[in-house]
């Protein structure tokens, strides 16, 4: 894998994007001054290490691509129960997440709030709508001056996602679902596949 060219990600050395976030020791251990994304991600995969690789390519992607990467993973995973609580909810983030996927404006951002707010924060697709809310513009209302989200709030959301995903319903089956999540990913990565 570390041959490819991962052409949605513009940073070119791992380092700069591992600095984005804390990581656990085995994962920061792997990591060389001269790795690229790729060989990273590669190594990561190798040592059997699927979260900080999910972490990692969470942060790697643009945030469109993340949160795009996220709902494909979920939809395949059976969006309308990508949550816990009622199947209407989840079901409901999800498609919101999905249309700011498709349409990125302001008002399916919005959307995409109360959508994680009805799913709930701590389901698959809540944190999925979350991370399109953190996207971009402004955490407060519309009327009020501008607050930021935080740079890597989409990126966590993503990972938080991903992560919820794989253990939500049989969990002895997590590392298949995230050598999964990963192959989706790397592929969304090197442009081989569109969100």
């Amino acid at each position: 894998m570390s041959q490819l060219t991962f052409t949605r990600i513009s940073t070119r050395k791992a380092t700069e994007i591992c600095a984005q976030y804390p990581d656990d020791t085995d994962a920061q251990s792997l990591l060389r001054d001269e790795s690229t994304p790729a060989a990273y991600l590669d190594l990561l995969m190798d040592q059997h290490l699927y979260t900080a690789a999910i972490r990692f390519l969470s942060h790697a992607l643009p945030k469109h691509e993340a949160v795009g990467w996220a709902c494909l993973c979920l939809r395949e995973m059976g969006g309308e129960r990508a949550g816990g609580g009622p199947v209407a909810a989840p079901a409901a983030a999800l498609a919101a997440t999905e249309l700011w996927v498709r349409e990125p404006n302001e008002d399916h951002r919005r959307a995409c709030h109360a959508a994680a707010e009805q799913a709930g924060y701590g389901t698959p697709a809540g944190c999925a709508a979350a991370a399109a809310f953190f996207s971009g513009g402004s955490l407060g209302p519309a009327h009020l001056p501008e607050v930021p989200p935080g740079p890597t709030l989409t990126a966590q959301c993503v990972a938080g996602a991903l992560m919820l995903a794989a253990v939500q319903r049989e969990p002895e089956k997590s590392d298949e679902k995230y050598r999964t999540f990963l192959g989706h990913g790397i592929q969304i990565a090197s442009g081989s596949r569109p969100i």
